[in-house]
């Protein structure tokens, strides 16, 4: 028994056929691990329910192809931003070791439950976090 395998080549592209080739490769994609593997994948139908299944591989496909979708629409207006980070990264990146080094200053001479117990008090009197 030969390995067999799809040509994606000779597969039309586009937005069209992305839904369809989503649906034929669903089934043997590696399903989830965890706590949340039974969720994630239909159970076996009984013979005749062919419709029932179709429904839940479509909408199986939607919950995994949606965050990509989402994704891909937010890319575009997201260049701005990501131009602001390419630009500015290297500030950032120093900013932030500068207050990794005042916080461990803070830490080691012990000045910083000084500085913390405000806001403990105030997160007590919220009750957060809700636990």
């Amino acid at each position: 028994m030969g390995e067999k395998r799809l040509d994606l080549a000779r597969c039309p592209g586009g937005p069209a056929w992305a839904f369809p080739m989503g649906m034929a490769f669903a089934p043997g994609g590696r399903r989830a691990s965890g706590p949340s593997s039974p969720q994630s994948w239909p159970p076996p139908l009984p013979a005749g329910r062919v419709a029932w299944g179709a429904a839940l591989l479509i909408l199986y496909s939607l919950g995994l192809g949606a965050p990509f979708v989402l994704l891909a629409l937010g890319f575009a207006p997201a260049q701005c931003s990501l131009q602001w980070l390419r630009s500015n990264g290297r500030r950032m990146e120093v900013a932030g070791g500068a207050l990794l080094v005042g916080v461990g200053a803070l830490f080691v001479t012990g000045r910083w439950m000084e500085l913390f117990r405000p806001l403990q008090r105030w997160f007590a009197e919220l009750g957060w976090p809700p636990i």
